[in-house]
């Protein structure tokens, strides 16, 4: 019985090729849109969680950045002083950001801000005259108040008259060591030292924008201090101070230091058009669905005759239901089939969102089945009650 059952499916799925073609085709379609889509918001849903989770972090930095590339002197800059992959500035017109800034958004996020320049340093031994030795850096903060000196760095100081030239553009400051000072536009100023393996000094950042002829800033870091917050709220954050820096110094754009709000901000988009995609996939799919349901009503009804015959023979209603039954689950199934191996060969070796790089997600196939079963209920529904509205006598007297 239930081989002639599959014989007699399969010849009527032979019988309606042509238009099964075209729904499969259709549901194949919408499948991989689906899956792609899918797979993509589970993707994005559990990176966001990851990143969020491990975004515990207290402080974190925007990098400022000049948007025109011709104000920077590519030609002209000094080789000793920043090397080859730092082609100095010529003179701008503007800040990256300002003491009034600072205080704008301090007050208004209630956060502490500070901006850090990092110089390094780079000096020449005098019998060579050519050996650069770096890895010696000035760090000017906007929350240092005085200078502080590394041991390391002082020994390097102690050597500059000697041994050592040291170029005045890193190193605009006369020494006098002996009583621990800087001389700077000749007044003494006296520096801390302090224990550290690290070769490097903190100066405040007023000194670093008096004596730099220009006004570009080449490693700055604006740094965003919360104490303790939700990450999803630091990013939010930091974003509005992104956007606010932006919209008033037009000539930077500004650089997220840490990949999580980066990755937040790139998250957000494309979540965004993930749902977007995965909801007009959804109506695409519940409207071939409809006209499946449509298609089938409509067989039922050309197979009244037939189907009253087989009840005046002895087949039972749930034996018709049965057959119809297996007919639109052989179609729905070899579209769900094909259209998952399709996207998983699109996915296979991960397609590239913009940076992110998608994966088959092992939920997918999961949901598209479950989903599968759900089309597949809502088309059988109306033909299993019209089926059960039939009686026999009635058709065959009409016929």
């Amino acid at each position: 019985m239930k081989i002639y059952l599959v014989e007699k499916v399969l010849k009527k799925l032979k019988s309606n090729m042509k238009l099964y073609i075209m729904i499969g085709i259709q549901l194949i379609i919408g499948y991989i849109i689906l899956s792609i889509f899918l797979s993509s918001n589970l993707q994005f849903n559990r990176q966001y969680r990851d990143m969020v989770e491990s975004g515990n972090q207290e402080s974190y930095a925007l990098k400022p950045k000049l948007r025109d590339t011709s104000l920077y002197d590519t030609e002209n800059f000094n080789l000793i002083s920043w090397g080859k992959s730092k082609p100095v500035p010529k003179e701008c017109t503007d800040y990256s950001i300002t003491d009034a800034d600072i205080a704008y958004l301090q007050e208004k996020y209630k956060i502490d801000i500070h901006v850090k320049v990092k110089v390094p340093i780079f000096y020449m031994k005098a019998p060579e005259g050519s050996n650069l030795v770096p890895d010696y850096t000035l760090y000017y903060d906007s929350s240092q108040k005085n200078i502080a000196v590394s041991d390391g760095f002082y020994e390097m100081l102690s050597d500059i008259e000697s041994l050592l030239t040291i170029n005045p553009r890193d190193f605009p400051f006369a020494l006098d060591l002996d009583n621990n000072n800087f001389i700077y536009h000749r007044q003494p100023i006296p520096f801390e030292r302090y224990q550290s393996d690290l070769n490097e000094a903190y100066l405040p950042l007023t000194m670093y924008y008096d004596y730099f002829h220009y006004k570009d800033i080449i490693d700055t870091s604006i740094y965003i201090n919360f104490g303790s917050s939700d990450a999803k709220e630091m990013a939010n954050i930091t974003y509005g101070i992104k956007e606010y820096l932006q919209s008033i110094h037009s000539n930077y754009q500004y650089n997220f230091d840490d990949p999580i709000y980066n990755f937040i901000s790139l998250v957000d988009d494309k979540k965004s058009e993930a749902n977007i995609a995965i909801f007009i996939s959804m109506l695409l799919m519940l409207t071939i669905t409809i006209g499946l349901s449509g298609v089938f009503i409509m067989m039922v009804d050309e197979r009244k005759k037939e189907i009253a015959i087989s009840c005046s023979l002895g087949c039972t209603k749930f034996n018709i239901i049965m057959e119809i039954l297996l007919e639109l689950t052989i179609v729905i199934a070899a579209s769900t089939l094909l259209g998952l191996s399709i996207s998983y060969l699109i996915l296979r070796n991960g397609l590239d969102m913009d940076g992110i790089i998608i994966y088959m997600n092992k939920m997918t196939p999961i949901i598209l089945v479950a989903l599968s079963i759900l089309f597949e209920m809502i088309v059988i529904i109306p033909s299993v009650w019209m089926i059960n509205k039939f009686t026999p006598i009635e058709i065959l007297r009409n016929a």
